[in-house]
C-alpha cells in the first residue's frame, strides 16, 4: 500500500532560490523534451538519452540532479499513455502543451537523491530542507515537491504493507446529495458547505478587478496574486472539510456503504447550476479520503448500485416515483420520512446484502459546516 505523507516548508531565501532553480530547470527540460519527441517520434527510451545531448548545449541543467530530470521524461511518457487510452475509450481529449512558469509547479526525486538527516531533509545539489518526517528511509519510494503560494509542499511516498481487513461489526449506508452534504442510515444529515457558492461574490468582484488592469502590469499580478488566493482558500476550505468528515466515518464504522456514482457525468448535466453544485459539493474527493483511510484502518467500503435508491421504500420495495423538489418519502405501507434518510437505508440494504424489512427508524440529527470544522483529525497524508 502506497501512502504519501507532506508537509509544509516555508524556505529561507537561499533554499527558496535553489528549489526555484530546479523547478525552473525542470519546466525548461520538459519543454525541450517535449518539442523533440514531436519532431522527432522518437521512443521514451530515445527522449530520455536526448537528455545527455540537452545537458551538453544547455550546462546549467548538470546542476541538476540527474534522476529529477529523468523523472520529467518519465512524466510526460505516463501522460501520453494517458492520453492515447482516453482516445481508445471514445474520449474527446487534446495533446500535451508546453508549460509556462506559472502551469509547472513540481518535481520529483525517485528512490535516489534525498537523505533524512538530524538537520532536516538533504536534497542532492540544492540543500537541506529543514522537515522531518517519521518513516524509516528504507521504505520511501521518493519525494514530491510542489511549490504552493507563500510556500513549498513536500509528499514523502512510502510503502507500508497490506492492512489486514477486520470483521465488520457496525456498518452505516451512506447517501451523497446536494440539499445536505450527506445523509446517513442512523439519520445523521450533514449540512453542504457550499464553499465555491459562498465565496462567488468576492471572486465575481475579484475578477472584475483584474479585467481592468493593464495585463503584465504590476497591479494586473497583484490583482492576480488576490485572485488566486481566493481559489486556494476555498480548495483548502473543501479539503479540510472533506478530510474530517471522511475521518469521522473511518473512525467509527468497520463498514460503510456508499452509491457508486457517475460524478463526471453529472458535471455534465445539462443544467449549469447542477454542474456547478456538483462540482462544489467535491462528493469526488471525498470518495478518495474515504477509500485510502478505511484502506489504511482495514476498514471495508463498499459501493452500491445508485439505481432508484430514492425512489423505492426501504421497507416494502414500493416504486413511489417522486420528483427532485420533493424532499419526503411517503409509501401506501405507512412510511413516511426525509427522502435522503430512505436512500440511505436502501444503500444500507444493498451493501449487506438484506432483504428489505421493516426498520427501526431513528429521529434525524444534523451536523452543520461549524461542527465539522471545529473537529479534531489525524494530519492529512493524501
Amino acid at each position: 500500500m502506497l501512502v504519501c505523507y507532506t508537509q509544509k516548508v516555508y524556505p529561507n531565501a537561499d533554499l527558496e532560490s535553489a528549489l526555484g532553480f530546479t523547478l525552473d530547470a525542470c519546466r525548461f527540460t520538459y519543454n525541450k523534451l517535449l518539442e523533440h519527441i514531436r519532431d522527432t517520434k522518437c521512443s521514451k527510451y530515445e527522449s530520455q538519452a536526448y537528455l545527455v545531448d540537452l545537458k551538453e548545449q544547455h550546462p546549467f541543467l548538470k546542476n541538476v540532479y540527474s534522476k529529477t530530470l529523468q523523472m520529467v521524461n518519465h512524466n510526460i511518457w505516463s501522460n501520453i499513455k494517458g492520453i492515447s487510452a482516453s482516445k481508445k475509450k471514445g474520449r474527446k481529449v487534446g495533446k500535451l502543451r508546453f508549460r509556462a512558469k506559472d502551469r509547472f509547479r513540481s518535481f520529483q526525486l525517485n528512490q535516489s537523491g534525498f537523505s533524512f538527516t538530524d538537520y532536516g531533509l538533504k536534497l542532492s545539489k540544492i540543500g537541506i530542507i529543514p522537515v522531518t518526517f517519521d518513516v524509516d528511509p528504507k521504505i520511501v519510494k521518493g519525494l514530491v515537491l510542489t511549490k504552493k503560494r507563500g510556500y513549498w509542499q513536500v509528499s514523502v511516498q512510502v510503502e507500508l504493507p497490506d492492512v489486514e481487513p477486520i470483521t465488520p461489526e457496525s456498518v452505516i449506508g451512506i447517501d451523497l446529495g446536494l440539499e445536505s452534504f450527506l445523509t446517513d442510515s442512523n439519520g445523521l444529515k450533514i449540512e453542504n458547505p457550499r464553499f465555491g457558492k459562498n465565496a462567488e461574490p468576492k471572486l465575481k468582484k475579484l475578477h472584475k478587478s483584474l479585467s481592468r488592469k493593464v495585463r503584465g502590469s504590476n497591479n494586473w499580478k497583484k490583482a492576480k496574486s488576490k485572485l488566486n488566493d481566493s481559489y486556494e482558500k476555498v480548495k483548502n476550505q473543501r479539503k479540510d472539510f472533506t478530510h474530517k468528515v471522511s475521518h469521522r466515518y473511518v473512525e467509527q464504522y468497520d463498514q460503510i456503504i456508499i452509491e457508486d456514482l457517475n460524478v463526471k457525468g453529472l458535471k455534465e448535466h445539462k443544467y449549469k447550476s447542477t454542474r456547478k453544485s456538483v462540482s462544489d459539493v467535491s462528493w469526488s474527493q471525498f470518495v478518495t479520503f474515504l477509500t485510502y483511510k478505511a484502506e489504511r484502518a482495514g476498514k471495508t467500503l463498499t459501493k452500491v448500485d445508485p439505481k432508484n435508491t430514492s425512489q423505492i421504500c426501504s421497507c416494502c420495495g414500493t416504486y413511489v416515483q417522486k420528483d427532485v423538489s420533493v424532499r419526503t418519502h411517503s409509501c401506501s405501507c405507512g412510511l413516511t420520512l426525509d427522502r435522503d434518510y430512505n436512500a440511505a437505508l436502501n444503500i444500507l440494504n444493498r451493501g449487506i446484502g438484506h432483504p428489505l424489512q421493516p426498520v427501526e427508524l431513528q429521529p434525524l440529527h444534523y451536523l452543520t459546516v461549524m461542527q465539522v470544522v471545529s473537529m479534531k483529525q489525524e494530519a492529512p497524508s493524501s
